[in-house]
């Protein structure tokens, strides 16, 4: 038993060493080995960009660190958005004046990045398609209706189109380092987590971390239970979005349970979560990156955790890799079901808080949801 403990002990040790270098290696020179990774191919990436937001402009970012990458030209219904994109990233990009137009100057090998709102998600991307692209990434949620987002899975499975969706999360080294430690047995056998966000809505967070869930423990969301917050703040995209916070209970098929709190209530968003398992848990607060490791000895271990800056590494990884036509690391199929969870926490409140089974069937496919 003690020789099966050092060995465990010495294994925890192992992976800490690993998450402490991680914290030498500064942002630049992680831009650095991502350009490296760029210079590998005979062509340089372009991305053309649909929605110059906050999350266009995030994509921007992401362009701007790898070498030789481009934006050519870019689309967004208020002019003044795309100009930011000029103004900060790429000078020489042009600013379309149309979806269509953006879209007819699209070459075969390009990017297409669709950064809208969320109801305009699905559209764009079945447009895009009959125009022939074929390299999308798409950001979540994949869209505010379950029939179409199911119909654009079904498309792109019996296609040879690639589409990423934007559950950044599975990119980020610093997950992936989370998920190894779990796959080491470094805690034991996993018996649930919590999450504690803070307010946060559904659509916008949930999506998120219920694929964050399905990917850490290799699971699928079997039933959801949620309480949603009466209260519904104005969106800052418009005040025809709207997206509930709230608190929302998972089981997974592999039973482990999950505890997701993004509630009105806590304004400070935490953006902190704990994983149990038999021998010890993880405590992970990215707000503040630190990782801890605590033994049900009591024996704690306590590292740098990477992440604010990580969300951009994340996404230009994602970029090459979609550039290099990888498999997608979150499918459109990913996409739907973090879509479906999010809206079984709707059903579930309308149902008193009941259990809500999943796969979702009936009605509720085909109505819309204002997600924004």
């Amino acid at each position: 038993m003690k020789a099966k403990l050092k060995a465990l002990i010495k294994l925890i040790l192992k992976r800490l060493k690993v998450l402490k270098e991680e914290r030498k290696e500064s942002l630049a020179l992680k831009r650095f080995q991502l350009s490296v990774k760029s210079n590998l191919q005979p062509d340089k990436g372009k991305v053309y960009l649909v929605g110059c937001g906050t999350m266009g402009n995030q994509i921007a970012q992401a362009v701007k660190a790898l070498e030789g990458w481009t934006i050519p030209a870019v689309y967004d219904p208020r002019p003044e958005n795309a100009q930011k994109i000029q103004n900060k990233w790429f000078p020489q990009t042009e600013i379309k004046e149309s979806l269509e137009a953006l879209l007819l100057a699209i070459p075969p090998k390009a990017i297409l990045a669709i950064a809208s709102t969320a109801d305009s998600h699905v559209d764009i991307a079945q447009i895009a398609l009959d125009q022939g692209i074929r390299k999308i990434f798409l950001e979540k949620p994949l869209g505010t209706s379950l029939s179409p987002a199911q119909e654009l899975c079904e498309r792109i499975r019996h296609s040879d189109a690639l589409i990423f969706i934007d559950h950044v999360r599975r990119w980020v080294p610093s997950a992936e380092g989370v998920k190894r430690l779990i796959q080491s047995g470094a805690i034991g056998e996993i018996h649930s987590l919590h999450y504690n966000f803070g307010r946060a809505g559904m659509a916008m967070i949930g999506t998120h971390l219920f694929d964050f869930t399905r990917w850490l423990f290799d699971a699928e969301i079997i039933s959801v239970k949620a309480y949603m917050d009466d209260v519904v703040r104005s969106n800052w995209r418009g005040s025809h979005f709207v997206d509930h916070s709230g608190r929302v209970e998972l089981k997974l098929n592999n039973q482990i349970l999950v505890t997701l709190d993004l509630s009105d209530c806590m304004p400070l968003q935490q953006d902190h979560f704990m994983i149990y398992g038999a021998t010890g848990r993880l405590e992970v607060d990215q707000r503040n990156e630190r990782i801890r490791l605590v033994a049900n000895s009591g024996r704690v271990w306590e590292e740098h955790y990477a992440w604010h800056d990580m969300i951009s590494v994340g996404l230009s990884t994602a970029l090459i890799e979609l550039n290099n036509r990888k498999p997608p690391r979150c499918t459109a199929e990913d996409g739907y079901k973090a879509l479906e969870a999010t809206i079984a926490c709707l059903q579930s409140q309308r149902h008193q808080n009941a259990w809500i089974d999943l796969p979702l069937k009936g009605e509720i496919m085909k109505e819309v949801f204002p997600f924004a």
